[in-house]
């Protein structure tokens, strides 16, 4: 592992394929935390390898290719990509074209909160293929709240807007990660949902 982490450790581009299997015994893949762009026409693949607990690539941007496929795990809990922003294809027609699957065998097995930001910013991505539960995120930042709050710019968890709701609350949220539901709140009230423009709920 410490051949490998010195390999790797200075690359940051990757041309051609990257695929993690079943004879890897890796637990995490720090040695690819300086990587920030992949260019492939193969599918990425982190699949059946048994000792992954995390697969977290902090430093990646950018990926050109045909898909992601992370799957079949029997210890993986966490996928985080806090900073992955643009997603291309090398056919140019549709970004529609990426498939992204994603699939914990763990209960708790859970994609971070920053990773599907950045993939449902991606205009015209497709993540109706990831499974799981969406991660805790870190609730120090004021930003990013449990419940509605003024200057709430994230929502972690279910939001239920009744007649005595505070809109106001949701004045500054973008993004709700779990469910909204509206039921007897005024329709002019809604007006206040002007800067709402993701909820995310993943599949189990």
């Amino acid at each position: 592992m410490e051949q490998l982490f010195d390999l790797l450790k200075n690359m940051k581009h990757l041309i051609g394929s990257l695929a993690v299997g079943v004879n890897d015994n890796f637990k995490d893949m720090k040695f690819l935390s300086n990587l920030e762009t992949i260019d492939t026409f193969y599918q990425i693949q982190f699949k059946m390898a048994d000792f992954l607990t995390e697969i977290e690539l902090p430093s990646l941007t950018t990926i050109n290719g045909p898909g992601w496929e992370i799957a079949l795990h029997k210890r993986l809990k966490r996928v985080h990509f806090p900073n992955l922003k643009n997603i291309t294809t090398h056919d140019s027609r549709s970004i529609e074209k990426f498939d992204i699957f994603f699939l914990g065998q763990l209960p708790e097995f859970c994609v971070s909160s920053d990773t599907i930001y950045n993939f449902m910013r991606i205009q015209g991505l497709k993540t109706h293929h990831v499974y799981g539960n969406i991660c805790p995120p870190n609730f120090d930042n004021s930003k990013i709240c449990q419940k509605p709050a003024p200057g709430c710019v994230q929502i972690y968890g279910d939001v239920n807007v009744g007649p005595n709701f505070e809109m106001k609350n949701l004045n500054s949220v973008e993004i709700i990660f779990g469910t909204l539901t509206i039921n007897g709140a005024r329709l002019e009230d809604a007006n206040l949902l002007n800067n709402l423009k993701y909820i995310a709920v993943l599949k189990r």
